[in-house]
């Protein structure tokens, strides 16, 4: 089977959406970015959209927009917030305060005009593709659970946990140019989190993963940076305490650093891809229920505790979606999963490539590991999933990727550093 892709990005218009949930400046323009797969036999649709999380609502109107134009269902779309801190939310009308619903409704009009034409494009830029896939590696993240006095709490680790492993696909067309990159980074893009003008707003952008496909796509390609098991895991430098304390300035030099240095990782792991065979590509979704837990009312009354604080709250659903090409299988799931997490899977999985993207087709908080709640973490407090969800949510995600066709070669080792 033949291959093709197509992939474009489009700009979310934000004149006369701010100021807007206290967003008022834009550092770098926020993004759709869609790319479409097709073998002949089957199509998907990958739309990845420059917001902290997507809602039912959003992600309903973005599957049916980008299913029509494609002429696929609405199953074959997957759909994934970049998870940026920095941009304003797409709240449900109760939530929205009167002086500020008509710049909400302006930004979803915004946001499916971008997700309308960034589709358009990838369907007409169609064309056969050659497949490389590898895993370099990156030092942008850090653990972000620190030990104090009172309990463990949000900070930055460089001793603990982290999975330094960036995977890629690279989607070549006849003349060697790249058509688009799809990358897995196991860290948050929070870099301009928490930061405001003298004036009291906050800076708009796409973060670090924005940041860094920004410079990889100044030759014309499509980069998708999916936000990976990161749910401990904050960019290299940044700290709870440092927000609070950072100019712009410094915010702003800072990005551009990690920005340069995931672009080099990038761009390192994009040269160093070996050809891959990427047929037959099959989408596959599946359900599971778990024990749930109480969530806390209000985040902000979250804090460390050396006490549990988890109370058992009957069960919950989740749902994830796995697509797959051939060696290569993209793993997209709705929960936040912790770095533990994400190296149990790949290093489980059958496929030879295994590339995980969070908060897709919705979001659904922290899903933590077990360790987690052993320390009672921020991750553990603020998640609807009882302990051990994660782990069951991976051993199922497992047993269905074992049940997929897969064409395997040698397979790379994910790393541990600890």
């Amino acid at each position: 089977m033949v291959i093709q892709v197509g992939a474009a990005r489009a700009v979310i218009p934000l004149d006369g959406v701010l100021p807007l949930n206290g967003f008022g400046i834009v550092h770098d323009p926020l993004y759709v970015r869609a790319l479409v797969l097709d073998d002949g036999e089957s199509r998907a649709v990958l739309v990845s959209i420059d917001l902290t999380s997507l809602g039912p609502e959003l992600i309903a109107e973005t599957k049916a927009n980008s299913a029509r134009i494609a002429g696929v269902t609405p199953d074959d779309v997957l759909v994934m917030a970049s998870h940026t801190f920095s941009a304003p939310h797409v709240l449900p009308a109760s939530a929205v305060a009167s002086n500020e619903m008509a710049r909400q409704a302006f930004l979803v009009e915004e946001i499916a005009w971008a997700v309308q034409r960034s589709a358009s494009q990838a369907v007409a830029g169609l064309r056969p593709v050659s497949v490389r896939a590898g895993v370099s590696q990156t030092a942008v993240g850090v653990n972000r659970d620190v030990e104090t006095p009172a309990g463990w709490w949000l900070g930055a680790d460089p001793g603990g946990l982290t999975n330094p492993d960036l995977p890629v696909l690279v989607f070549e067309d006849e003349t060697g140019q790249t058509v688009a990159v799809i990358a897995s980074l196991a860290v948050q893009s929070s870099v301009t989190s928490g930061v405001t003008s003298p004036g009291g707003l906050s800076p708009v952008s796409s973060d670090l993963a924005g940041a860094a496909a920004c410079r990889l796509e100044r030759d014309g390609a499509v980069v998708i940076i999916a936000t990976g098991a990161a749910g401990d895991q904050a960019p290299r430098g940044l700290s709870a305490e440092s927000t609070d304390v950072r100019s712009l300035e410094q915010c702003f030099s800072e990005l551009d650093v990690l920005g340069d240095e995931l672009a080099a990782d990038l761009d390192a792991a994009r040269a160093a891809a070996q050809p891959i065979t990427a047929s037959p590509l099959l989408i596959r979704r599946s359900t599971i229920t778990l024990d749930a837990q109480v969530m806390p009312s209000d985040i902000h009354s979250i804090e460390p505790s050396r006490h549990p604080v988890f109370t058992p709250d009957g069960t919950t659903s989740t749902s994830w979606v796995t697509l797959s090409l051939g060696q290569v299988v993209l793993v997209g799931v709705q929960p936040e999963l912790s770095a533990a997490s994400g190296i149990a899977l790949r290093r489980a999985s059958p496929f030879t490539h295994t590339l995980i993207m969070s908060l897709t087709d919705g979001a659904a908080k922290y899903m933590a590991d077990t360790t987690a709640y052993d320390r009672i973490t921020y991750e553990a407090m603020n998640s609807r999933f009882r302990r051990g969800a994660a782990e069951r949510l991976v051993d199922a995600i497992v047993a269905g990727l074992r049940a997929t066709p897969v064409i395997q070669a040698n397979k790379p080792e994910g790393k541990l550093h600890a």
